[in-house]
């Protein structure tokens, strides 16, 4: 997460046994995001020095970590894309959908997010305000498409948050 403009920026979440701050790492330079957690875990840090000399020994390591800041470059220009084209509601429902496939649990022929987001956090990760979000997740109820209770929602046709994206 980031702060643009006095206003939080979620730029991702990670899954478990994903690297965070790589890039910097990589490039010498500071970090411009912040980590926050949602729920316990647990981490290992590693200095810059160690993590650059720890690739250097596994060249396979390297090419692992090229892999992943590749996959980073793709999402970022995806999410670009999502700026410059869709309004927030296809950001909420493409948000809601990679949800559910990164963090999903089938319960019955729904896809509960098991990831305890709330509005503002999910607003930050799709661009939008709290309000501007809100107002998505009605329409989508609305549809039929999701049921929501606090920091809980339930996807209930994945199709029809497919058909806005």
């Amino acid at each position: 997460m980031t702060r643009v403009a006095g206003r939080e920026v979620v730029l991702r979440f990670a899954v478990t046994g994903e690297l965070l701050g790589e890039m910097s790492a990589l490039a010498g330079r500071p970090r411009t995001a912040t980590v926050a957690a949602l729920e316990k875990l647990e981490a290992v840090a590693m200095r810059t020095a160690d993590f650059r000399r720890f690739i250097e020994r596994h060249p396979r390591v390297a090419s692992l970590v090229l892999d992943r800041l590749a996959l980073l470059l793709a999402d970022a220009d995806r999410q670009l894309v999502d700026f410059a084209t869709r309004d927030v509601t296809a950001r909420v429902a493409g948000r809601l959908i990679e949800l559910a496939e990164m963090s999903g649990e089938h319960d019955g022929a729904a896809v509960r997010i098991t990831l305890p987001l709330s509005q503002d956090e999910l607003g930050a990760w799709a661009g939008a305000s709290r309000e501007a979000v809100a107002r998505s997740l009605h329409l989508l109820r609305e549809l039929g498409w999701i049921e929501t209770r606090r920091r809980e929602v339930r996807v209930l046709n994945a199709a029809g948050l497919r058909s806005l994206i």
